[in-house]
């Protein structure tokens, strides 16, 4: 132990007696005794040790359980990975279709398209936001015909048919 560990832990008071002997750039000491005032210096070792210790084994724990690593299907991937995240993907008799080839989806044929013209992946609308657009239409088109943009004929079509106003 060197000067400044012993000044650390309370010792000084000891170089010259019996439990420390001196030894090139340091002191021996018996380490029942360092133990014992380690535990004096630092109350709180023994806790950073017990859970420094249950960090280590819960990461072995970890490390030494069995993972299943998923082997992705070549063939029709993305249809795959929408299939597993609504958990269809389990079912074995669909298995061919992510193994041959042969079943693979061409998104670029006439009959994929024919098929999916409603614009496979675009985003529908709710009810709601056609509620909140056509409002929203409906006020636009009455600020219009207030500042006489519109024909009379339109402006009073816009108060009578929207229910705003008399």
């Amino acid at each position: 132990m060197t000067r400044a560990e012993l000044s650390e832990l309370g010792l000084e008071n000891l170089i010259g007696t019996e439990a420390l002997r001196a030894y090139m750039h340091g002191y021996f000491m018996d380490n029942k005794l360092y133990q014992r005032a380690n535990m004096v210096a630092k109350p709180s070792m023994y806790e950073e040790y017990q859970k420094e210790k249950n960090r280590q084994k819960a990461k072995e724990r970890k490390e030494r359980r069995i993972t299943l690593n998923r082997k992705k299907p070549e063939v029709n991937a993305e249809l795959a990975a929408k299939l597993e995240e609504s958990g269809g993907l389990a079912d074995g008799r669909f298995s061919a279709l992510f193994q041959n080839p042969d079943f693979e989806i061409d998104k670029n044929s006439e009959e994929f398209k024919r098929t999916h013209a409603s614009g496979l992946g675009k985003r529908v609308e709710s009810e709601e936001e056609d509620d909140a657009a056509a409002i929203q239409a409906m006020k636009e088109k009455q600020r219009k015909s207030t500042k006489r943009e519109l024909p009379l004929e339109e402006r009073l079509r816009a108060y009578s048919g929207a229910g705003w106003g008399r």
